[in-house]
């Protein structure tokens, strides 16, 4: 028995209609049986990334493979966004390959290594590749809390603290942008660090929690980017040291009282 597999991608592209050639934004290579929340809701998230205008460059001036991975409190969104390609007429274009997940599935919403253990091979940055039907899709090796924490650069005590930060970034109505976290910029240590997140925040949190691996441009919309340079945005968190400028007094009391996280 194969695992279910719903896909949905994004790209400006061409087409031909009655004899007429014509170009525009579109998702193609959608799974047949995609629930219909999950169409509109993955098509949202990916169009938000084609109306960045111009070159687009991370934080060090490359042309950035995005990942994202999106709750929508029903429907989980894994998503990689390739910046950097033309469409016919030479114009900036992307292709953006996501997969979907039900937080219905127990086994998602207990486990984050459903999601965090995809690896970067099932994603493509072309129509023809997206459209090849997969049986199964390919793993890294899953994490365990553990081994996660030696990774991240975090004991017990910062642990709590980077935990907290999420919650308060999420809970908070006077924090209106994301958090920023600190890291190497390796990325199986960005996955690391979200699979403590995920393991340590409550349930209703991991499913409507946004994050990026990369600041570009506008990411109002996200809860959490991670950043080699995470110091210089509004709101920050280094995993390695507990630094952070989000847990006031208050927050910290207010959260603690919650006997979270213990």
């Amino acid at each position: 028995m194969t695992e279910e597999i719903l896909q949905c991608c994004y790209t400006n592209m061409s087409q031909r209609t009655d004899g007429k050639l014509s170009s525009g934004w579109q998702t193609v290579a959608v799974s047949e049986h995609i629930p219909a929340r999950a169409y509109k809701n993955c098509a949202k998230y990916q169009k938000i990334n084609s109306m960045i205008q111009g070159n687009v460059a991370d934080e060090h001036g490359r042309i950035p493979n995005l990942l994202e991975i999106c709750g929508d409190g029903e429907y989980l969104y894994v998503i990689r966004t390739q910046y950097g390609l033309v469409d016919r007429l030479g114009r900036a274009n992307l292709f953006s390959h996501a997969y979907i997940l039900s937080w219905g599935d127990k086994k998602v919403l207990a486990d984050p290594n459903a999601y965090l253990t995809l690896d970067n091979e099932n994603f493509t940055d072309n129509l023809e590749d997206a459209s090849k039907l997969r049986e199964t899709l390919t793993r890294i090796p899953d994490f365990t809390l553990e081994g996660a924490l030696e990774e991240a650069g975090l004991d017990k005590e910062r642990y709590q603290l980077l935990v907290w930060c999420v919650y308060a970034q999420m809970s908070e109505r006077r924090i209106t942008e994301p958090l920023y976290i600190q890291y190497g910029g390796d990325e199986h240590q960005m996955r690391a660090i979200l699979y403590c997140i995920y393991c340590g925040i409550p349930y209703y949190m991991r499913k409507c929690l946004c994050v990026a691996s990369t600041a570009i441009d506008s990411m109002c919309d996200k809860n959490i980017v991670f950043s080699e340079r995470a110091e210089q945005h509004r709101y920050y968190m280094i995993p390695g040291t507990g630094e952070n400028n989000v847990l006031t007094e208050r927050i910290g009391q207010k959260i603690e009282r919650y006997g979270f996280i213990d």
